[in-house]
């Protein structure tokens, strides 16, 4: 019982900030002297330290903090075009970040990329490294050690966890980048304190990441929210997946590239030139490209259209619009908002706001070390297994 009681107030500090003992009562439903013994016990410990300076009439108004000193986390977003990764205190704060391009999706080449890239965000730290999250296009299995499949990167059943534990020597777990996403805006973005809510993350790929109550859903195997293989056209392209018509066939990062592309052959003119990259796309509808434009806003509507069945299926009170796609801005969402006003149940669509997320392309990232911390407070405190965390 002491030991749940423990982890119940770090799961507090770890979901709310800075708690005096008082706030800490109020919260978890302890006594106060309950509450007065067991943080004595994690002060002696190292895993909180409280600020003088917080002070106001004695140490029950001092807030308490988890231990920065603890170490850093490291979240990493592979893709199948760049490779980003952040650093992290244990509050999320970001301390590095590093991108790299990708100029091989093998497992080999990826595995070595994620390692120089984790070795690079640690440079200089003395601190140690609680654990790294490596957030990725696939299906990952719900320990979090094996890509179980990846259609973008063309992987089956790699044991990714295991492998990059080998060669940097402290802890490591894989998870689907929109799943990463959307915690990275539950926890510290545009969905802090929403209970129901969506993420929808397009890219390379379209995914979407759900949570329900508070509490992240993954399905009865841990493969749910492959949005991107939403039907949207009947007799549309081929898709990877070998079904037709898949949302990420039409809407997605690349196929926006590749319908420029075909317009270009056909004369249309536009201020893009090859090799036409993802954040060349966004620029161009920035600066007003009209080819980039209309191409942007097409995919955009067939993202909403998606949207609406999400809308129907789940009731969020809010859909977080994420991945490159979202950089684009209010072009973006009103094509989104649009296209989902028109095709989704009225009574659901007036009770759910879209908007896009608050941490820009360090969505998956940042849900990444948030998890990686997550864990390390876990192995500390074997407890919190059963805490929830949302």
């Amino acid at each position: 019982m002491r030991a749940a009681n423990r982890a119940a107030l770090v799961a507090a500090i770890r979901r709310q900030g800075a708690l005096t003992r008082a706030a800490l009562s109020e919260w978890t439903g302890l006594s106060k002297g309950a509450v007065s013994s067991l943080v004595a016990d994690l002060l002696r410990d190292g895993v909180l330290y409280e600020n003088d300076a917080d002070a106001i009439a004695g140490a029950r108004n001092r807030a308490l903090h988890l231990n920065r000193d603890l170490g850093v986390a490291l979240g990493i977003e592979l893709g199948t075009s760049e490779c980003r990764g952040i650093a992290t205190d244990v509050a999320i704060r970001p301390l590095r970040r590093a991108l790299r391009p990708v100029a091989s999706t093998t497992v080999e080449a990826s595995i070595a990329l994620i390692a120089d890239l984790a070795r690079d965000l640690l440079a200089g730290e003395a601190r140690r490294c609680l654990g790294l999250t490596v957030a990725l296009p696939a299906l990952t299995d719900k320990e979090g050690r094996t890509v179980i499949y990846s259609e973008g990167l063309n992987w089956s059943d790699v044991p990714l966890a295991a492998r990059l534990e080998e060669l940097l020597g402290y802890p490591v777990r894989v998870a689907n980048r929109p799943r990463a996403g959307a915690m990275g805006e539950h926890w510290h973005g545009a969905g802090m304190g929403v209970d129901d809510s969506v993420y929808v993350s397009v890219s390379d790929g379209i995914g979407a990441g759900v949570f329900i109550e508070g509490r992240p859903f993954s399905g009865a195997a841990g493969y749910g929210g492959e949005f991107g293989h939403t039907t949207v056209l009947l007799d549309g392209p081929p898709c990877a997946c070998g079904s037709r018509g898949c949302l990420e066939t039409v809407a997605s990062l690349p196929a926006i590239r590749e319908a420029i592309r075909a317009a270009v052959r056909q004369g249309t003119p536009t201020c893009l030139a090859e090799p036409i990259t993802y954040r060349g796309i966004i620029d161009a509808v920035r600066d007003g490209d009209a080819l980039a434009l209309r191409e942007v806003r097409r995919a955009a509507e067939y993202v909403g259209v998606g949207v609406a069945t999400l809308i129907n299926l789940f009731n969020p009170s809010l859909v977080i619009i994420g991945g490159y796609l979202a950089e684009a801005g209010e072009v973006v969402l009103h094509a989104v908002r649009k296209a989902a006003q028109r095709r989704a149940f009225p009574t659901s669509y007036r009770h759910v706001e879209i908007r896009r997320n608050a941490l820009s392309l360090d969505s998956a990232c940042i849900g990444a070390c948030a998890l990686a911390v997550n864990g390390h407070i876990a192995r500390l405190e074997p407890a919190l297994r059963v805490v929830p965390w949302g």
